[in-house]
């Protein structure tokens, strides 16, 4: 009978020799073995408590593996079918009786076996993937923290996490006014791209690699307005300072923004945040030294200023405020007699565009 089951065995998917998940020594043992404790439950007449120990171990072990549930179920309830064959070949018209009031009980104890079977499966596969949760999350929060530092441990951390180590990468980040958008958006990327999503305090990070070949800045799959986005980060050695980053542009978030943040085009921002975390604050600088404008003059002197810096063009500031150019030059001069900042000077520029960006 064991010849047989084996036999047949190899007809099931997972248990066929092209797909090398189970050894055929090891599918002969426990096909013998299920046998025996099959035809004692049947020779006591109940379910014996020795099968459906058996059933748990089998459970257990082809859930890990990796043989499917169906196969499995097929292959268990093949026992029925094997022993009931062989008893058909050694009977004869006389046991016909015999035959009748029996069938029920070897149908019984195949399903209690096949349902201990099937439950020691789903209970290992709920482990498999908690444990594999479990591996995942402590992986990506151990790439966040900076603690992944060796090559092996970055070849590991990617083969957990399914991205090659040296992979280009985009990194989106959001503070809690604006994670619940930006997990939306990441359940729109293809998981066949290696989404990763993480949270670290108040911050939803989310990475996933570029596009093979692409040296476009992927728009198609830019983040919602109120993240800041940090394209191109060269591998998963990067992802720290690539997340520190991430985080101080999201954490600059105003409520007027349009678009996602990038150190493109914010970067005087975050140098203004970084400069005020260190005691400098050029804002209030400049409104000391305009003190003595009016509040109408301050906020006319600060739009043209920065609309001037946005293009450099006197012709295209007067445009822009529907003014003459005459008055954009006289309003630039005042700004200069107050601050001593020439918005034509670069270092100057800059001193204003950190202050008032």
């Amino acid at each position: 009978m064991a010849d047989e089951f084996v036999a047949r065995l190899n007809t099931i998917e997972g248990y066929d020799s092209e797909s090398d998940l189970v050894d055929p020594q090891d599918a002969y043992q426990v096909g013998t073995e299920a046998l025996r404790l099959v035809l004692e439950s049947l020779a006591s007449g109940h379910t014996e408590d020795k099968l459906l120990s058996f059933g748990t171990y089998l459970g257990s072990k082809r859930a890990r593996d990796g043989v499917s549930l169906d196969s499995l179920t097929t292959a268990v309830r093949m026992d029925f079918s094997v022993i009931w064959s062989r008893i058909l070949e050694i009977c004869g018209p006389k046991d016909a009786a015999l035959l009748v009031g029996r069938v029920d009980t070897l149908w019984h104890v195949i399903d209690d076996y096949a349902r201990q079977t099937h439950a020691s499966y789903l209970s290992e596969r709920v482990k498999q993937a908690r444990e594999e949760s479990e591996l995942r999350q402590s992986a990506i929060a151990a790439l966040f923290a900076g603690r992944v530092t060796t090559q092996e441990g970055l070849r590991r951390t990617a083969s957990i996490l399914s991205i090659e180590p040296d992979s280009h990468l985009n990194l989106a980040a959001a503070d809690h006014r604006y994670h619940e958008p930006l997990l939306e958006f990441a359940s729109r990327i293809s998981p066949a791209r290696g989404v990763v999503t993480h949270t670290d305090f108040d911050t939803t990070f989310v990475l996933w690699p570029r596009r093979a070949g692409s040296s476009e800045d992927e728009t198609s799959t830019r983040p919602p307005a109120g993240c800041a986005f940090v394209t191109d980060v060269r591998g998963l050695a990067a992802v720290r300072h690539s997340a520190l980053l991430c985080a101080a542009l999201a954490d600059s978030v105003l409520a007027d923004d349009t678009t996602p943040l990038t150190v493109d085009s914010h970067w005087a921002r975050l140098a203004r945040i970084g400069l005020v975390d260190r005691g400098v604050d050029l804002a209030e600088r400049l409104s000391d030294e305009m003190s003595e404008c009016s509040e109408a003059e301050y906020d006319r002197l600060r739009e043209t200023a920065m609309t001037f810096l946005a293009s450099g063009s006197i012709a295209r500031t007067a445009a822009a405020l529907f003014c003459h150019r005459n008055t954009i030059l006289t309003r630039i001069r005042r700004f200069e007699e107050l601050t001593a900042l020439d918005l034509t000077v670069p270092q100057h520029a800059a001193r204003v565009l950190v202050a008032w960006t």
